[in-house]
């Protein structure tokens, strides 16, 4: 059962938020859309895989995202990453940078020169210089750069961008059903 109030520190973007909540499962937020089902492409659940060698990290985004009703499917590390895709292929993939054995840029370069996961969309996230790394992400193929701390609404807007941009059928959870 969900408290009627619930307060949330966002620790990706700092800021605290409190909801109002409605029944037993359905938050709404300060828009008041109530959270009805998960986004879908093709009739089926969103599926992002978060990468990330730091646990915490994974865990806040999948936090993130879940809030935003998506499914989130987490890897540890760049093998890890791979082995993953080669079992299900996401619909979307968000990558740190900065891994231990094979980084962010690799498994991006691998993923966009196989022609079974090119037309994945990556959003890599870094704390490396902006200018430096935005350059070498995008030459990577990633559609995407992101800079921590990451502010949580340009995050769920650029995941929400990109799907719709790659996916003509997606379809936002909180968008009525046509």
């Amino acid at each position: 059962m969900w408290p009627e109030r619930l307060r949330i520190h966002d620790v990706l973007s700092n800021r605290r938020y409190a909801l109002q909540l409605e029944g037993p499962s359905r938050p709404t937020g300060t828009a008041g859309v109530t959270v009805s089902r998960r986004p879908q492409v093709a009739g089926r659940p969103v599926s992002i895989l978060i990468v990330d060698d730091e646990p915490d990290n994974r865990e806040v985004l999948e936090m993130v995202l879940a809030w935003e009703s998506f499914t989130t499917v987490s890897a540890a590390g760049g093998r890890d990453a791979l082995a993953e895709i080669a079992r299900q292929p996401p619909d979307l993939i968000l990558l740190d940078v900065m891994m231990p054995g094979m980084d962010g840029f690799e498994v991006a370069t691998r993923l966009k020169s196989d022609p079974l996961t090119e037309r994945i969309p990556i959003i890599l996230v870094t704390a490396l210089a902006q200018a430096a790394a935005r350059a070498r992400g995008l030459g990577t193929g990633a559609a995407e750069v992101l800079f921590k701390p990451l502010d949580r609404e340009v995050l769920v807007d650029r995941v929400k961008d990109l799907l719709r941009s790659v996916y003509p059928d997606y379809r936002d959870g909180a968008e009525p059903a046509a």
